[in-house]
């Protein structure tokens, strides 16, 4: 993701007033969205990820069929189970994204392997 924002690098460039930092998108297997948040401190956070999943559940539309693949997943998982509004998603296959997975330790990788886990095919989740 983006780490700044390129107009403010020039000189004199300042973040003072700027409400929104980036923005956090879920989207579904065909990559169409299905949620966004505003990013209101640097870099991802939980609370990011978790109000965006709540997004999608709460649309009328959401069947139950959902699948999570995150950065880290791996860690998620202990958020999601722990967070009230988001109960409907404690046995939601989670995966950790086809980039990032080999930068995880070798007990991750084999638990959250999107290769290893049914129903992730072949999708590399950034």
């Amino acid at each position: 993701g983006c780490t700044s924002f390129t107009a403010l690098e020039k000189k004199g460039g300042s973040l003072n007033g700027l409400d929104k930092t980036g923005v956090f998108g879920i989207t579904c297997d065909h990559g169409f969205p299905l949620a966004f948040v505003n990013m209101t401190t640097p870099g991802e956070q939980y609370k990011y990820v978790l109000s965006a999943l709540n997004k999608v559940i709460a649309n009328p539309l959401y069947e139950g069929n959902i699948r999570i693949m995150y950065d880290v997943g791996c860690k998620i998982q202990k958020a999601i189970t722990t967070t009230p509004c988001l109960h409907a998603l404690k046995d939601a296959p989670i995966s950790v994204g086809i980039f990032h997975i080999t930068g995880h330790v070798p007990e991750c990788q084999v638990k959250f392997h999107p290769r290893l886990l049914q129903g992730f095919g072949l999708r590399d989740g950034e």
